[in-house]
């Protein structure tokens, strides 16, 4: 057999081009490749995989004594333990020093706002009158505020709330104060805006309405979720209704209750 430098020092004579045997090509490329490793084959057997011994039987294959576990057998049902179970209503921390204090106070003393609320207020003549303007009054906002939001923004119809009521009182824009008849407690409670915008009211002659209550109110504005003072600016085209609302206002207890503080009715 030749070898490698054999080979090549045999096809040096030949021309340039020129195919070499066919013999020598052979032995030239079995010379260039590496021999593989040889593996391992090992033989599967299809009565490895068969389990069940009635297949097994009919196959002609041995009947095997002790079941064996196959990855896709189903697994075996758990066991339960001989340990008890822990069931029932799960044990109460003792409340601390702090918690005993705060349930105390809570037992003791109400809600700021559950003062009020328990109350029942059968509706009036005046509190219809008061809610229908204001239905109207906020209907007439949202048509605007559909047309042009910056007027509607500038040509507030009425204002919520007792810091912004206070603040257009002061600048002489409100024509009216409509307030809830179940009003917060801590609002007219101790030294409070409640009472500056009272005595505002009174010096400047602008009627302070109770009337309804601050759900009913929140509900005709369809504000969230409580609102319990209301400043009217202006009624445009409501001038009939806000007149029939004062008539009824000044025949009601409200009216009395507004000039209370005075020495006369006249006055």
């Amino acid at each position: 057999m030749r070898s490698g430098l054999e080979t090549l020092e045999s096809t040096e004579g030949q021309p340039f081009g020129a195919d070499p045997p066919a013999g020598e090509t052979e032995t030239v490329l079995k010379h260039a490749r590496k021999k593989k490793k040889p593996t391992m084959l090992t033989k599967v057997e299809m009565s490895n995989f068969v389990a069940d011994n009635e297949i097994r039987e009919a196959a002609g294959l041995k009947i095997i004594k002790t079941k064996r576990q196959w990855p896709y057998a189903p697994p075996a049902s758990r066991v339960p333990s001989e340990e008890p179970t822990r069931k029932g209503v799960r044990k109460e921390k003792k409340p601390t020093v702090l918690r005993k204090k705060i349930l105390k106070a809570r037992e003791h003393n109400e809600p700021t706002c559950s003062t009020n609320n328990n109350t029942s207020f059968s509706s009036t003549p005046l509190d219809e009158s008061v809610i229908e303007l204001l239905k109207k009054l906020r209907k007439q906002r949202d048509a605007i505020h559909e047309e042009n939001p910056i007027r509607a923004r500038t040509m507030r119809t009425f204002v919520c709330g007792l810091h912004e009521s206070l603040k257009h009182i002061k600048a002489d824009n409100v024509k009216c104060i409509v307030l809830a008849r179940n009003i917060d407690a801590e609002i007219t409670s101790a030294i409070s805006l409640f009472h500056s915008l009272r005595e505002e009211c009174l010096s400047r002659g602008i009627p302070i309405v109770h009337a309804s209550t601050k759900r009913l109110l929140s509900r005709a504005l369809e504000k969230f979720p409580y609102t319990n003072v209301v400043a009217l600016l202006h009624f445009q085209g409501f001038e009939e209704l806000y007149r029939d609302m004062i008539q009824l206002w000044k025949c009601s207890d409200s009216h009395i209750h507004y000039h209370k503080d005075q020495t006369s009715l006249f006055a």
